[in-house]
């Protein structure tokens, strides 16, 4: 890992550039965000990387940022880093979330 000292931030180069305060304190994190089977169709796109400002967001901030505000879907499921979750989840730099559309079946 390399951290350079710029302005009071402190720059971790490591993953990717995540700024910190002198404190240690993240101002940005950044995430994957996966789509699978029709959200990947609803969505355009398999996957993207985002940089979230702060050091903390839900899974819903996260949704309602790629969607332009709308809601989660009743019955998505939603994992992060593999493991199932709920919109309520809270997110850390490095995450990988992943949404997939309800299963039905007969």
């Amino acid at each position: 890992m390399v951290l350079v000292c710029w302005r009071n931030l402190v720059v971790s180069l490591a993953r990717g550039v995540v700024a910190h305060n002198l404190f240690g304190d993240v101002l940005s994190m950044n995430i994957t965000v996966r789509y699978f089977a029709s959200m990947r169709d609803k969505m355009g796109r398999a996957d993207e990387s985002l940089v979230i400002d702060g050091d903390t967001a839900s899974v819903a901030d996260v949704w309602s940022k790629v969607t332009g505000g709308q809601a989660i879907p009743d019955s998505t499921l939603i994992a992060i880093n593999m493991e199932y979750t709920d919109a309520d989840a809270q997110l850390k730099d490095g995450d990988e979330l992943a949404f997939f559309p309800p299963v039905t079946g007969g």
